[in-house]
């Protein structure tokens, strides 16, 4: 099943890699020197991320994984430490992005060619939107190349019943590679996989289970992932809040007025107000709680908003649910919006109020999704496998549920989009492939 790419003795891959590495650096510097001093100027969080990290450095102490709360600032303090500025940074995310490329590939030559594995893999390698991820100071690179070592070694896990112990050795080492990544930058994730990795190792054991085959390596291996996930599953800011929420803890902002959405929501969320089903369990009534509660803060951002684009791209403004009821339909729709947002509705955005290159990316990326949406229908069909359409289709979902900003949505559901788009298109080409091959086999018969 794994495909063991060599790097040694495939000297295309190697230089195909190579040009993606320098045009990362070039892109990055690109940006940093010349875009965004002359056309956006101040970024936010990476400005903050940069300066929190200088301070750590200037005053010295314990080393921190993450200041305040954050990640980024912990990676970055370490990356300053070797190279003065950004340079150090841009040159960590490159060789990042690059060794994503590669895992990337790997993953898709357990079913593809070469040539359509490293086609699936363009529309990440030489994503303009990958220009922007160091202005998150390492936290967007870290995440996809945690989604995607995970997803490898999962890959590998799901067949233990027919690899080596030396494979299952190594997918172990990938996964919990991808549970250290999310642990750095977003914990939350490997809470959310505590839930999904179970069901999809359970559907794999009755498989095995129907089939009278041994099952031993299945659950060792599903019992190891979890112990891995369980162990790095908080400690950001980020899975604090959802913490927090579900406990009736956390410190809600104060509004001067009751009209804005995110005050609104808020009173739903807050003071008690949340209406639980005596039908569901209290974790479950909590958790829809805490999710809601999440979408809440998002809408923050709407009342210092000052940009038409920006205020247009918080979707679903009016959907504030109330209780549980509420919130399961809502999971629904939020379901839809992270996976095909942006929505018709939202092309007009791509002009108005003016050009926004930001929308241009992901109508494009959308549609190229779309269309490889065909080749993992395709895929599943030829190879009866659902656990990794599932995994990202699932995390996908959640994200769009918590996430009504199509700006924020985009990042989060990056990686896992990305993946699904990577299958589906070197499925269709691979298919493709066969097909000319075997017309042209055909006619040379004749």
């Amino acid at each position: 099943m794994t495909h063991i790419v060599n790097l040694q003795k495939d000297r295309f891959l190697f230089l195909y890699l190579t040009a993606i590495f320098f045009y990362a650096v070039v892109s990055y510097f690109f940006l940093d020197w010349i875009i965004i001093p002359r056309f956006i100027g101040s970024l936010g969080d990476p400005d903050f991320y940069l300066q929190a990290a200088k301070n750590a450095l200037e005053i010295g102490g314990y080393y921190e994984l993450r200041p305040q709360g954050q990640g980024p600032i912990g990676v970055s303090i370490v990356l300053l430490k070797i190279f003065p500025g950004k340079t150090g940074i841009i040159l960590f995310n490159s060789v990042v992005h690059v060794t994503s490329v590669f895992i990337l590939i790997r993953l898709l030559r357990n079913w593809f060619s070469e040539c359509a594995s490293i086609i699936g893999s363009l529309p990440l390698a030489i994503s303009p939107y990958m220009m922007l991820w160091y202005s998150q100071l390492n936290k967007e690179s870290l995440v996809l190349l945690g989604a995607l070592l995970f997803s490898d070694g999962l890959l590998g896990l799901l067949n233990a019943q027919v690899i080596s112990v030396r494979k299952i050795t190594l997918s172990l080492i990938f996964v919990f590679g991808g549970v250290i990544c999310f642990w750095m930058m977003r914990p939350y994730i490997n809470q959310f996989f505590l839930i999904l990795i179970p069901v999809i190792f359970f559907g794999k054991i009755v498989i095995l289970a129907f089939q009278n085959k041994n099952m031993m390596r299945l659950i060792f291996s599903c019992c190891v992932t979890c112990i891995f996930l369980f162990l790095f599953q908080n400690g950001a800011a980020s899975d604090k809040t959802l913490t927090q929420i579900e406990n009736n803890s956390i410190l809600w902002p104060k509004f001067s007025t009751n009209t804005s959405v995110a005050s609104h929501c808020i009173d739903n969320i807050a003071n008690g107000d949340w209406n639980s089903d005596s039908r569901y369990l209290e974790q479950v009534n909590m958790k829809l709680k805490a999710l809601m509660g999440r979408r809440c803060l998002v809408f923050i951002g709407l009342d210092s908003s000052t940009n038409l684009t920006q205020t247009e791209s918080y979707f679903d403004q009016t959907l504030l649910p109330k209780n549980s009821n509420e919130a399961l339909y809502y999971i629904f729709i939020g379901s839809l919006r992270g996976l095909f947002t942006p929505f018709v509705s939202q092309y007009s955005l791509l002009i108005k109020p003016k050009f926004s290159f930001f929308y241009l990316v992901t109508i494009i990326e959308q549609a190229i999704f779309l269309i490889s949406l065909i080749g993992v229908f395709l895929w599943i069909r030829k190879y009866k496998s659902l656990a990794l359409p599932f995994l990202c289709t699932a995390i996908i979902a959640i994200y769009g549920v918590t996430t009504p900003f199509m700006g924020a949505l985009y990042r989060y559901r990056y990686p896992w989009y990305m993946l699904l788009m990577a299958i589906g298109i070197s499925m269709l080409v691979n298919e493709s492939l066969n097909l000319y091959n075997s017309k042209r086999n055909n006619n040379f018969v004749k």
